[in-house]
């Protein structure tokens, strides 16, 4: 579940809760090859060139127990 969200031009920050049992490394790929898809297609300029760059991807795990 999205519980906030923030950002600047270039990078967004998402506050994300997920069950112990859910797959991290999956989400974050569907979202990072969602939004790429997305701009791709309302931006045609943005090709793929077959560059490969890094993930840019951070992650920093919060544990909260009420």
């Amino acid at each position: 579940m999205l519980i906030g969200f923030d950002g600047e031009p270039d990078h967004v920050h998402l506050l994300i809760d997920l069950q112990p049992d859910n797959n991290l490394s999956n989400l974050v790929s569907f979202l990072k090859s969602a939004s790429s898809r997305i701009l791709r297609q309302q931006f045609g300029e943005l090709r793929r060139t077959g560059e490969k760059q890094s993930s840019g991807t951070i992650l920093n795990p919060v544990a909260v127990h009420p």
